[in-house]
């Protein structure tokens, strides 16, 4: 019997179409006598909400490339249909095709969530809740202020409790603070930019609510630092840069519609930008980057690519 851990950081409910869903979730980083990361795997498995049994289980890398994070998707799903899932990880020394996937696995520890898939009605009306600027001052390697910011998350839950339905949750910029008051201990490595997005992602509330509602995100100038680009030198360009997008490709990106899927349902392509469109119902969204893509020369906040596909979406 395989018995499977809770994710460290998530599971976030992250796009959810009318036909697939995917979700994200992080394990544990342990090291082995070689230095090299251990392997570990994810797992998980989903129903329709009172419909009896799960169906199989789906296996997926947790990659130590990418914080040791993964992607679950399942495919084949019922538009405006509400399910319910399981979701762990594992250590194991196999490759990812060699797994026994006829393991017997213990899903008493697991994590458990919902979500619902999009609807293919554009006369549906959905509800959705949008905010930015998730701030969690982090200073000399502790958190201050953790349950402030965290109560905003909370009235949302009691809200959704209280039978007020959400359909989905847009993040939409600052989900990090990278630069704690604008001039102390700015993170400028990888490491720091990737433990800041570990210590917001585990807040309480805000982790539930990821949890249960299909959620999408989109970087602002706190993720890299304050009003970026403006102050930027070349050597930011070369270090705090890639750092900072990179820790925002695995927390925020990985889990969007920006990388689409094949038809093994499996993710393919590299995209051509942070920005993106999805639609639910009545409603059509085309999440932008207003962000990376900035010319101050120019003054302008997007690219003519950019442009294009919001008139295309």
């Amino acid at each position: 019997m395989l018995s499977i851990k809770k994710m460290d950081v998530g599971p976030i409910v992250g796009h959810a179409d009318m036909d697939h869903v995917r979700l994200w979730g992080r394990a544990s980083y342990e090291k082995l006598a070689t230095g090299e990361p251990r392997r570990a795997f994810g797992v998980a498995r989903i129903k329709k909400i009172d419909s009896g049994d799960y169906g199989s289980p789906v296996y997926f890398k947790m990659n130590p490339n990418f914080d040791m994070s993964g992607v679950a998707i399942f495919c084949g799903l019922k538009p405006d249909t509400k399910y319910a899932y399981q979701m762990g990880w594992f250590y194991s020394d196999k490759e990812l095709e060699e797994l026994n996937l006829d393991l017997h696995i213990d899903w008493g520890n697991s994590d458990i969530g919902e979500f619902v898939t999009s609807s293919d009605n554009s006369s549906d009306e959905k509800q959705f809740i949008f905010g930015s600027c998730r701030y969690l001052l982090r200073l000399f390697e502790g958190s201050w202020f953790d349950s402030r910011g965290d109560k905003t998350f909370r009235s949302i839950l009691r809200q959704i409790d209280d039978g007020d339905s959400v359909d989905k949750f847009l993040m939409v910029g600052d989900q990090i603070y990278a630069d704690d008051l604008n001039f102390l201990s700015p993170d400028k490595q990888v490491d720091e930019y990737l433990s800041r997005y570990r210590d917001v992602f585990s807040q309480k509330y805000m982790k539930k609510l990821m949890s249960k509602v299909s959620t999408y995100m989109t970087l602002d100038d706190h993720e890299i630092e304050d009003n970026w680009p403006s102050k930027a030198e070349p050597r930011d360009m070369m270090v705090k840069y890639p750092a900072a997008i990179h820790s925002y490709q695995i927390y925020q990106m990985s889990h969007s519609p920006i990388i689409p899927i094949d038809a093994q349902c499996k993710l393919q392509g590299v995209p051509e930008g942070f920005y993106y469109c999805f639609k639910d119902g009545c409603s059509d969204f085309f999440v932008t980057d207003t962000r990376t893509e900035r010319d101050l020369e120019d003054r302008e906040i997007i690219s003519e690519f950019q442009m294009e596909s919001l008139l295309q979406c």
